[in-house]
């Protein structure tokens, strides 16, 4: 199985149920691009909701070069009680081998540039991934999936001390649940992508 059995065409579109950090729970539009432009390149988005100020909203940045390889170029969010876009990225992408699941942990360390509106800093990122299950059944509100569930582990510098984050990629429905994703508390899929 290639990561094209999980990743959504071009343009698709899902709906996501997600909890937003002041506890309210919405849900967002998702959508799925294979061009979109990030600081000064082209790469693959996943965005919920909408990123605009005054808006519930998180885009993530990213490319998959070859099998089982990701390169991750930031993320940018917003919640509907600031008034801020919140940018992150790393000063160099950041590449996952997935090929060493499940034999090993994936570490990797890197600086982080963060803007939260009022600030920018740059910060030393710490990350270890690894795999929870090569399948697992979970139920979320669009139905039950069996899924490939990953967990990682962000620490350093980053404001909040360590953050515990877990997926879950089904080839039937891409993120089917995150936990901890940047810009909310979690997500789950509500309505399946199609498109």
């Amino acid at each position: 199985m290639s990561w094209q059995a999980f990743v959504p065409a071009d343009g698709a579109t899902a709906v996501y149920e997600a909890v937003t950090f002041d506890g309210r729970t919405v849900q967002l539009p998702a959508r799925f691009d294979y061009a979109a432009e990030w600081q000064g390149s082209t790469w693959m988005r996943l965005q919920f909701g909408t990123v605009e100020v005054g808006q519930d909203g998180a885009a993530m940045y990213f490319d998959i070069p070859e099998p089982w390889m990701m390169r991750w170029a930031g993320a940018e969010s917003t919640q509907a009680v600031t008034d801020f876009v919140q940018v992150e990225y790393p000063a160099e992408p950041v590449v996952f081998d997935f090929l060493k699941l499940p034999g090993e942990t994936i570490y990797l360390e890197t600086d982080i540039v963060g803007d939260y509106g009022d600030f920018t800093a740059t910060m030393g990122l710490t990350l270890a991934m690894s795999l929870a299950a090569l399948v697992e059944s979970i139920e979320v509100p669009a139905g039950a999936f069996d899924a490939l569930h990953l967990e990682m582990v962000a620490g350093g510098e980053l404001i909040g001390g360590l953050i515990d984050t877990e997926w879950w990629l089904a080839p039937d429905g891409f993120f089917v649940k995150w936990e901890e994703p940047p810009g909310f508390r979690s997500l789950q899929l509500v309505e399946g992508w199609s498109g």
